[in-house]
């Protein structure tokens, strides 16, 4: 070929002997084809701020070779690709390439036909990987189109199936016919279980989590679910199972009953500590640890202490986690705590200890109950009310979840809702008496493989008192920006959204609502990315004063640094309240807003 032999000679020349960087690729004749995805295929990129790679004869031949692979996979079988120029630009010391590209035609698709075994409805197959007559003929297309039929036939339970699905072009290579042969074999069933690399966890910790026992059908759904159910365990870095096929030749029966081989590799640490910190405009400054040792009697109990440190916040928790209690797919856990909360309204000691008892609800679903006893040894006492307010407080609670995200950290197009309610004191007179309920709804839409991302959330709550109580609440039970649970309106500090006293300090309200409108994340460069969001919120003294007029509003920008398991966030909100005068906030923490 011309570009072959361009290359050989240049191969003699001064350049071969000096690297220089690349610095303009140009692309001729590329109609089809839009010129970044071309670069995509290539290692030699153009000279860039932050990019600048040296040229290589060698790397531009297999270039040029990839993009040429890459026409033909897109159905371009009569599509050359060749090096047009190579310029030495001596006084930006870079080479600048130019590549000329005769696509031809592109091959579609005359007909789709299916051979051997057909258990399967093929017709919605086409459709959903563009392999339908008329299209063009992707091989992407041809190698989806097989892996969607092997996942139907997973899914049914032919764990052992056999396709191959191929395309021939006519004589022009303008047309080409597909065709698919299937062959199910038997239904797959799980016999004796070979579990490998197990070390310090016990094999009743893998055999306990999985979604299928001994003679049951196998199914890619139940292999997929198991697998999660290991790894949600907290207790290893990878897990596959795989059926293992001891036949030389598939026997010509229904079903055939064979081994499950189950790998995991165990975390090489069982005893974990975790950092984070920040600045928040309603906390201030803080910081949150925790340790924890998860693998007590080789059996997966965990036992965990943390602690909180911040302006208005100083406690600690002492939690032991008991999965699998009473042999049955729920965890319990019992916790201990001392806090102390120095507020506006006022200064506590709180202590306690609580009991609760959860379980998955489904793939996604989950929920927890529990019970929680709270005493208080007031350092402040909160102005007027102290004297009508009990010492101890017992608190039933229920919580529902769903939650698709992939990560805290990078939840691609997700869901997460929690819903959560509680009742203080049934029946009690020694206990404060209280009902609070608390909805959080957040959605995400990840594209451009999930380097970008639009999430919006809202966080609402109510809280009220009753029995002999009356309308009365314990102030550590009333909501708070930035505080258990709670989330700030980025730009603004407590008191502008929440009831104040008589002398402006922050008292807490009955009502919360906490809306974050919009948020877009993108990237930036590398580890850094960018974001741009709308906030609003208020919380209110009590729901009959409250009116939707009254939130407040706030837009900013932030910088988002990640890191393998760790992110952190820059974020400066600018409050839109007429009074403001664009006034603004600086915000910085560890994970995601919400």
């Amino acid at each position: 070929m011309k570009w072959l032999i361009i290359l050989s000679t240049l191969l003699s020349s001064p350049l071969a002997e000096e690297q220089w960087p690349v610095g303009d690729i140009q692309f001729i004749g590329n109609y089809s084809i839009r010129e970044n995805k071309l670069l995509d295929q290539m290692i030699l990129k153009p000279k860039g701020i932050f990019q600048k790679i040296e040229f290589s004869f060698s790397q531009l031949v297999e270039d040029i070779a990839a993009l040429q692979e890459f026409y033909r996979r897109q159905g371009f079988f009569n599509a050359n690709v060749n090096l047009a120029k190579l310029d030495r630009d001596s006084s930006a010391r870079t080479v600048d390439i130019v590549l000329i590209i005769d696509e031809g035609h592109q091959t579609k698709i005359d007909t789709v036909t299916f051979s051997g075994d057909a258990v399967i409805e093929t017709l919605k197959l086409l459709g959903s990987t563009g392999m339908e007559p008329g299209e063009p003929l992707l091989l992407e297309g041809i190698d989806s189109l097989q892996g969607k039929i092997y996942g139907e036939l997973h899914e049914k339970g032919y764990m052992f199936a056999q396709v191959e699905c191929c395309y021939e072009l006519d004589s022009s290579r303008t047309s080409a016919s597909v065709d698919c042969d299937i062959e199910t074999g038997p239904f797959v069933r799980a016999g004796v279980l070979n579990i490998l690399g197990l070390d310090k966890v016990k094999e009743i910790v893998v055999e306990r989590e999985l979604q299928f026992s001994g003679g049951n059908l196998l199914t890619s759904d139940s292999i997929e679910r198991s697998i999660n159910r290991i790894y949600t365990t907290g207790l290893f870095e990878f897990a596959g199972i795989e059926p293992v096929d001891t036949f030389s030749q598939l026997p010509d029966s229904d079903s055939v009953t064979v081994p499950v081989l189950i790998q995991v590799r165990e975390l090489e640490r069982m005893f974990q500590v975790q950092i984070g910190g920040g600045y928040q405009s309603a906390r201030g400054f803080y910081l949150d640890g925790e340790a924890s040792y998860r693998n007590f009697f080789g059996l997966g109990h965990r036992l965990t202490g943390s602690g909180d440190i911040s302006s208005s916040l100083q406690g600690t928790r002492l939690k032991y986690s008991y999965p699998w209690i009473f042999s049955l797919p729920l965890d319990a856990d019992f916790t201990s705590f001392l806090e102390r909360r120095d507020e506006d309204l006022f200064t506590g000691l709180f202590y306690g200890g609580e009991a609760a008892l959860g379980g998955e609800l489904g793939m996604y679903n989950s929920f927890r109950a529990w019970s929680r006893l709270e005493r208080v040894n007031w350092i402040d006492d909160p102005s007027g009310a102290g004297q009508d307010l009990r010492l101890n407080t017992l608190i039933l609670g229920l919580a529902v979840r769903r939650d698709t995200r992939l990560s805290p950290l990078l939840p691609g197009s997700a869901v997460y809702m929690h819903l959560e309610g509680q009742i203080a004191g049934p029946g009690l007179s020694w206990s404060n008496q209280f009902y609070k309920s608390v909805l959080d709804f957040r959605a995400y839409f990840g594209f451009f493989d999930r380097r970008w991302g639009i999430s919006s959330a809202i966080l609402a709550g109510y809280v009220d008192g009753y029995g002999e109580s009356g309308d009365l609440v314990p102030p550590q039970e009333l909501f708070f920006p930035g505080v258990s649970g709670g989330r700030s309106v980025r730009g603004y500090d407590e008191e502008t959204i929440m009831p104040v006293n008589d002398q402006g300090d922050a008292v807490g309200g009955k009502l919360q609502l906490i809306i974050n409108a919009f948020e877009l994340r993108f990237p930036v460069y590398k580890w850094f990315s960018g974001a741009v969001f709308v906030d609003a919120g208020n919380i209110w003294a009590s729901a009959e004063n409250s009116a939707f007029s009254d939130l407040h509003w706030s837009v900013g920008a932030g910088v988002r640094i990640m890191w393998p398991f760790f992110l952190a966030r820059f974020d400066y909100g600018i409050r839109l309240d007429s009074d403001a005068d664009l006034d603004g906030r600086l915000e910085f923490a560890a994970g995601l807003p919400f």
